[in-house]
């Protein structure tokens, strides 16, 4: 896996859009005018035009603002699809719940003490993988709605999830938003700490009970903690400490490999096939253009140099040096693989 929002800030512009000098099309402004490489998508296909685009896009009257921010969303599309293609393989490490529960009958309900209490997990020092929560567990005395948090030891409150819980009944919560890493482009720590405030809880409480084995993982360990809280939202550091207790909480979490640090430092090497990508991508919506405007201008002939461009796969007498950009990016994406991963093989996604 790797987190599209963060490799996204790596890689967008590094190759980018020229200002047309022609009247009317000159619209490019921010982002679009950006080339961190020297290169510009036009050099992938002289058909990678603005005045191209613009003129086949499907709304006519478009306006600049929204113009631009249709080219942005068309970079960015491109490096999602590169990426996928070159890290799309096995990434689980391990999947497991902290804890496996037997029964009831020795369960015993925890005092609220105004504190922050949960579940402490510290990452082992590998940044080439991340941990994802999938569910939370949660056990309660009485039916309640409050929030449960995760807080970064450096960060801070990184995330906020409201739950609401059933009397004496285990209540199951999907995640699909906390992925926890050792290594992001604004911390380099691995600590993290979920759970909630208890004077959220008002007269409900977390049942905690035995017999409870704990499980151990691979790539985190967890303990559970409690500190003061000084507001809804925030607790005293120096007040944590940790002990052997759930708290009502259980998590279901998954390690996997993560490969967003390894792109981002290497931002260079995806310039040609993103290039490529948005090349491949322009000139598709140009052949498939429903504008009467772009269908008077672009001949047959034109849309069948286009095609050929586009898709040609092998030498021919005519062409025997030359190769579709398909073909193109099949190669560039082969050469990443070799790259990062010496062993495999490419799947091409288009």
């Amino acid at each position: 896996m790797f987190r599209s929002e963060l490799v996204i800030s790596s890689l967008f512009t590094r190759v980018g859009w020229q200002q047309p000098t022609t009247s009317g099309y000159d619209v490019l402004t921010g982002n679009n005018l950006v080339s961190l490489s020297g290169m510009y998508f036009t050099d992938y296909h002289k058909a990678v035009t603005i005045k191209n685009i613009k003129e086949t896009i499907e709304d006519a009257n478009i306006s600049d603002v929204d113009f631009n921010a249709h080219l942005e969303r068309l970079q960015k599309a491109a490096i999602n699809r590169v990426l996928n293609g070159v890290f799309n393989r096995d990434q689980i490490i391990e999947n497991l719940q902290l804890y496996t529960r037997r029964d009831l009958k020795d369960s015993t309900l925890v005092t609220n003490e105004n504190k922050f209490v949960g579940i402490h997990l510290n990452l082992a020092n590998d940044s080439s993988f991340a941990l994802r929560l999938n569910s939370m567990s949660l056990l309660f005395n009485e039916a309640k709605t409050f929030n449960m948090y995760c807080f970064h030891s450096a960060k801070g409150l990184i995330w906020t999830k409201s739950v609401t819980v059933v009397a004496n009944q285990e209540t199951i919560v999907n995640v699909s938003d906390l992925i926890m890493s050792i290594t992001e482009l604004t911390y380099k720590a691995g600590e993290f700490l979920i759970g909630y405030m208890q004077d959220d809880l008002d007269t409900c409480k977390a049942i905690e009970y035995d017999p409870i084995e704990l499980n151990k993982a691979m790539m985190f360990g967890h303990r559970g903690f409690e500190a003061v809280a000084t507001s809804n939202v925030t607790y005293d550091v120096e007040t944590l400490v940790h002990n052997y207790q759930n708290y009502g909480i259980n998590l279901e979490l998954t390690s996997v490999r993560d490969f967003t640090q390894v792109i981002c430092r290497n931002a260079q090497s995806f310039d040609e096939a993103v290039g490529l990508q948005v090349a491949i991508d322009v000139i598709e919506s140009i052949i498939n253009s429903t504008r009467s405007n772009a269908t008077e201008r672009l001949t047959k002939d034109f849309l069948a140099q286009l095609y050929n461009d586009l898709s040609l796969d092998t030498q021919t007498d005519n062409m025997p040096y030359s190769a579709g950009l398909k073909n193109r990016l099949k190669r560039e994406l082969n050469r990443l693989n070799k790259t990062f991963f010496p062993t495999d093989k490419v799947t091409i996604i288009q």
